[in-house]
């Protein structure tokens, strides 16, 4: 259950879902727009990114791709011929991946082809109140079961949408 909870939070988060749940990075307009061209090749559009963020005053935290796109930029190599990858993994943490220095984070949710900078100062999370997780035995006396139900109450603000950056392929 708790998984499934925080797959719907990351959903909401990165997308733009009916209501009644809150609006996300998928609804954000005005934010800095940085096309990766046609596919992943290099780590410039990331520069662009940090540097628009930069501009309006923040600093990129992380940065959240799909697994696949991920996969993608974790390919490219330092250059033709060579068989040195281009992102190198951390030696004091081997598993840490970053881009830049910042570190790359994948959630399925996030759309193939994007790339999300957040800057941690500008993108809340807030709860209302902690997750309520409730059972009852009554919907189901013709067999033994029980019925669960999790409720959680959360918002999503972004109060400076130009601090925040995205990273587009085109088409």
């Amino acid at each position: 259950m708790a998984r499934d909870m925080a797959k719907r939070v990351d959903a909401a988060f990165f997308g733009n879902l009916a209501a009644p749940a809150p609006k996300g990075l998928g609804a954000l307009t005005g934010y800095a727009a940085v096309s990766a061209g046609a596919s992943w090749t290099n780590v410039d559009p990331f520069t662009d990114a940090l540097f628009a963020v930069e501009g309006a005053g923040q600093t990129v935290d992380s940065w959240v791709a799909n697994p696949a796109d991920a996969q993608v930029i974790s390919k490219i190599k330092t250059g033709t011929g060579s068989n040195q990858p281009l992102l190198q993994p951390d030696v004091t943490s081997p598993t840490k991946r970053t881009i830049q220095g910042v570190p790359l984070y994948v959630s399925a949710a996030v759309a193939p082809g994007t790339i999300w900078g957040i800057p941690r100062a500008r993108s809340l999370v807030v709860m209302r109140n902690d997750v309520r997780v409730e059972t009852s035995p009554d919907a189901y006396f013709s067999s033994d079961r029980i019925g669960i139900r999790g409720t959680m109450r959360v918002a999503f603000s972004f109060p400076h949408a130009a601090a925040i950056a995205r990273i587009s392929l085109t088409a």
